[in-house]
Parts: structure tokens; C-alpha cells; sequence
């Protein structure tokens, strides 16, 4: 039968072999852009002790970075939470603060002023709980194309408070030691919400583009409305083996910070947590003034 028309075939072969051969690729992967800037947005609301304890354990485990911005609602402190809000400034003063009214309008900006291809996005109920080079997961998300590299999910998040039962954790490739990419539409719950605020780390054409036709006025309202938006679930997201980041639950007696008080994070390092959420108590330090 691959002789009937020998003739066209031995023409479509000498054509072929006549074109230019393909010159081959350094890496099996897209070239890597130049610019692997990462810089970190923190959505605050009304809780400067999460806040503090977020910039605290920024601080001490996560690196790679190179600008951090908090954007805080002034509307949502009273006077003493505006002195504590002053005494994370001061303690924490190579942060760019923003105070906002329109929260929509003022991350647009900030999103339009960062020179940086990449960008984390964190509320301020996160801490991390690892060391991280973020420079590894930017290298890792241009190799893979992948929509996002995730810091609170592992293959130990199991539990999910919708669930009465164990979460499924989806079928998943291990692209190098330690770290995975799973597609979303395998996933359910955790697993399949592209789009957070749980020190998940994105491009920033990718978190603009999604923002953009969004209606939001808090924190709250951006949550609910993340996944909302039209997007393609064959997608692929990354994690560590072990999550690197976890939120803590807004249980602790507000009476408890002041200026002199802060959460205490060392027992939060190295957790072996089986969800986002954290609902253990928390215990309170006293912080050193002068800092």
C-alpha cells in the first residue's frame, strides 16, 4: 500500500529532506525571561497581629523578593489598632504601606506601579512556616507554563472544613524532588481554586488580567469573587511536597496585642498542618520595643 503513489512520495521526500534543519533546543522548555522580579501584596483588614506575625515570619524564612506592599483599610482600625498599625511601620519600615478607601482602585494602581513580572498574594492571616527561595518556584513556573505556585498547599493538606471526609489530593507529577504540578479540573476544593490570596505566587499579567473586570470592595468581596471569573481549569498549578505557608484562624483575644504584645510564631515553624486553616490557640509574646 506505501507504494501506490511512490512517485509523490520520493517528490514529499526530497522536499523534506531539502528544508533546513530544526537547530536544537538548549532545554525541552520555553526561554527563560530576563526579568524574575517578585514582588508581594498584603491585603490587610483589621487585624494588625496577623499582620505583624505575617512580616515577622516573611522576614525570617522567605527570600527572593524584591519589593513588599501593604495595602491596609484605614476606615476598619480604631485609634488604638492606628497605633499598632505605627508600630508595624516602624518595625517593619522597608515596606511600602497604602492606605486605601477603594481597595479595587488602590491594587490596581499598585499592580500598574510594580516593575516585577511576578507577584505573591497574601491577606494578612498568612505565615510561612519554611524557608523559601521564590526564585526557584519563578524558574520552575516558566519551564511548566504554570498558572500559579502555590505555598499553602501540599500533599498534606487533606482536611477541608466542607468536607466530612479525608480531600482528595489529585493525581500529580513530581517535576522535581519536592515539588509537584496537578491540573485544577482533577482537583476539588483547596485543589481546585486557582485563583487566592494564600501566598499563592502569579504572574502579574495573569493576576491584572482577572482583576480587571472584577467588582470588589474588601478583602472578603475579592475572595469570593477569585474564581468566579471564566478560566481554564486544564491549567496547571505548583506546590511543595509539604505546604509551606498556613492562615491562621482570627481566634485570638484582641485584647491580648497591643503594642507590646505579638503572636508568638515559633511553634507555627515546621507544623505538620492537614489544612489551610490553623484554629489552634495562639500564644502571645511580648515584642522589643526599638526593633
Amino acid at each position: 500500500m506505501y507504494k501506490t503513489k511512490l512517485q509523490r512520495q520520493l517528490h514529499n521526500q526530497h522536499v523534506i529532506r531539502a528544508k533546513e534543519k530544526y537547530k536544537p533546543l538548549k532545554t525541552p522548555y520555553k526561554q527563560e525571561i530576563n526579568n524574575k522580579d517578585i514582588d508581594i501584596i498584603i491585603i490587610a483588614q483589621d487585624s494588625p497581629a496577623h499582620l505583624y506575625a505575617l512580616l515577622e515570619s516573611i522576614a525570617l524564612y522567605l527570600s527572593g523578593t524584591k519589593n513588599i506592599y501593604v495595602l491596609h483599610n484605614h476606615n476598619s482600625h480604631n485609634s488604638q489598632d492606628s497605633k499598632e498599625i505605627q508600630d508595624i511601620k516602624h518595625d517593619f519600615s522597608h515596606i511600602t504601606y497604602v492606605q486605601y478607601d477603594d481597595l479595587k482602585t488602590s491594587l490596581e494602581e499598585v499592580l500598574q506601579s510594580s516593575d516585577s513580572t511576578y507577584i505573591m498574594l497574601a491577606k494578612e492571616n498568612i505565615i510561612i512556616k519554611n524557608f523559601v527561595n521564590l526564585q526557584t518556584c519563578v524558574d520552575l513556573m516558566e519551564q511548566t507554563y504554570a498558572h500559579g505556585f502555590y505555598l499553602s498547599l501540599g500533599k498534606n493538606i487533606e482536611r477541608n472544613s466542607a468536607l466530612c471526609r479525608k480531600q482528595h489530593i489529585p493525581p500529580h507529577s513530581e517535576i522535581k524532588p519536592g515539588i509537584y504540578a496537578w491540573q485544577f479540573q482533577d482537583g476539588e476544593h483547596d485543589w481546585r481554586n486557582p485563583n487566592n490570596l494564600l501566598m499563592t505566587l502569579y504572574k502579574k499579567e495573569a493576576v491584572t488580567k482577572y482583576l480587571k473586570d472584577m467588582q470588589y470592595n474588601s478583602c472578603i468581596s475579592l475572595e469570593n469573587n477569585c474564581n468566579k471569573q471564566i478560566f481554564d481549569m486544564q491549567q496547571v498549578g505548583l506546590c511543595f511536597a509539604e505546604s509551606k505557608a498556613v492562615a491562621l484562624a482570627a481566634t485570638e483575644p484582641a485584647e491580648l496585642y497591643n503594642s507590646s504584645m505579638k503572636i508568638d510564631i515559633t511553634p507555627i515553624f515546621l507544623l505538620k498542618n492537614s489544612s489551610t486553616l490553623l484554629k489552634n490557640n495562639l500564644k502571645f509574646n511580648k515584642r522589643e520595643i526599638g526593633n
